[in-house]
């Protein structure tokens, strides 16, 4: 009897130990779900705000005001911004699939 009441006590901390486990690992994975959203809108954000400058850029070049240099480096940094979105989208995708994944959905 007392070893059975020894051996229920050991599967108990086992089973509360993996729990733990659990818990911990989906906290992880909520946290690497919500830096992705964060770094996903910021993406976001940035190419909004380089599409803004291509488009002054653009005004001011058919004003005279600018050259074909500075319209081109407009382009490339809107380009990388876009990249970057990307980028962060598929690094979000992943992590709810992980999030999903710890939870027993995926």
């Amino acid at each position: 009897l007392a070893l059975a009441d020894l051996k229920i006590t050991e599967t108990t901390w086992q089973l509360n130990q993996k729990r733990q486990e659990l818990e911990a690992k989906l906290l992880g994975y909520w946290q690497e779900y919500q830096l992705r959203r964060d770094q996903v809108n910021l993406a976001g954000e940035m190419v909004a705000n380089y599409q803004t400058l291509l488009q002054v850029e653009q005004t001011k070049f058919q004003l005279g005001e600018s050259s074909v240099f500075l319209l081109n480096s407009r382009q490339q940094k809107l380009l990388e911004a876009q990249l970057k979105l990307l980028k962060a989208q598929a690094e979000l995708q992943k992590a709810a699939v992980s999030l999903q994944w710890v939870v027993g959905e995926a």
